[in-house]
């Protein structure tokens, strides 16, 4: 599990989105990958 700040453009203006990530792991690898933004910031 990963909190981060994922920065992107989106309409042309700098965009900071919050966001929650999820990993399932298998034998060393990522078996699913979830992620959760809040979009309300």
């Amino acid at each position: 599990m990963v909190e981060r700040l994922d920065r992107t453009i989106a309409m042309g203006k700098n965009v900071d989105l919050l966001c929650c990530g999820v990993f399932e792991m298998e034998n060393g690898r990522i078996k699913a990958w979830r992620d959760h933004f809040e979009m309300a910031t």
